[in-house]
């Protein structure tokens, strides 16, 4: 880039893409030792001094691209769901309780909703719980499917999700949410047992002058409100 050296190009990258998303290896012909710190400080993940023997290069490359699945891999059993691979309830909780401030200060929008299986615990009494978890191995693929690219799926623990809609309100976020509890009480999951129909009962909330866990505590309501009148419903907080 024009006006940019190796330093301020790297240093521009890693502005979008941190060394676990994308791997940057410095090359220079220059003879000066310190460079090899100083492209590593700036966010390279290796350096190389030209000319290099070709198998030397690819070796680092190997290297760094064995270091990014390994770094990728660590951070994925930090933040996801063991069993689901969604994120779980530590990473929700770190990550909006972050952004949180940010969205009302700029008075942008937050809803949340909160999902339960309905009537999961028979699942497990009736079929034993490896058929319960290849149901929510199924049910948390679908919300991914469905929410995953846009918004952030997280299981808070046994069978309750959470998706949260940054940039929503309540009311766009009840028209997704109800389409995809049209669709899923519509198509079978496939277990080890058979074909299972499963519904969800949802509650949404959005953000007020409250915290996070207020927020989660309306839309818990919310999804009371929704198992209290029937279940296979969406509700938003009164």
């Amino acid at each position: 880039m024009p006006g940019l050296d190796g330093f301020g190009l790297i240093l521009k990258v890693r502005e979008k893409f941190s060394r676990e998303e994308l791997a940057i290896i410095g090359l220079s012909s220059d003879s000066d030792e310190s460079l090899s710190a100083g492209f590593i400080k700036n966010g390279a993940n290796d350096f190389l001094q030209k000319p290099f023997v070709h198998e030397e290069f690819n070796c680092r490359v190997l290297n760094t691209l064995d270091s990014l699945d390994m770094m990728r891999k660590l951070w994925d059993q930090a933040n996801l769901d063991y069993l689901t691979c969604v994120y779980h309830r530590r990473y929700f909780f770190g990550l909006f309780e972050e952004q949180i401030e940010q969205i009302k200060q700029k008075q942008g929008a937050l809803t949340v909703a909160l999902l339960d299986i309905d009537f999961f615990k028979k699942v497990n009494d009736t079929y034993g719980h490896d058929v319960g978890d290849e149901v929510l191995v199924e049910f948390a693929a679908r919300l991914t499917h469905f929410f995953g690219q846009h918004f952030t799926v997280s299981r808070l623990g046994g069978e309750e999700f959470t998706v949260a809609f940054k940039g929503l309100n309540q009311e766009k976020a009840f028209v997704l949410m109800d389409k995809f509890r049209s669709q899923l009480e519509m198509k079978p999951i496939v277990t080890s047992k058979g074909e299972m129909f499963i519904t969800v009962s949802t509650g949404i909330a959005g953000l007020a002058d409250d915290s996070l866990d207020g927020l989660i505590q309306r839309a818990d309501k919310a999804l009371y409100d929704a198992k209290k009148s029937g279940r296979n419903l969406v509700c938003i907080e009164a």
